[in-house]
């Protein structure tokens, strides 16, 4: 930044590059954690109707 009598902060922007990547990481950790311990659970209740219940 530079007023009308000095500058007062001088740096170097670089690009990020790796955002794409850092989002799978965090994508693949969520479903790490989600699916961690569940092996024993009861499935939860599928209460989602189908296409064919709700028209017809």
């Amino acid at each position: 930044m530079i007023t009308d009598n000095k500058e007062l902060k001088t740096g170097e922007l670089q690009p990020r590059n790796n955002i794409s990547k850092k989002l799978q990481e965090k994508r693949k950790n969520q479903k790490q954690r989600t699916h961690r311990n569940t092996r024993y659970r009861k499935p939860k209740s599928n209460n989602k109707k189908r296409r064919e219940e709700i028209s017809g």
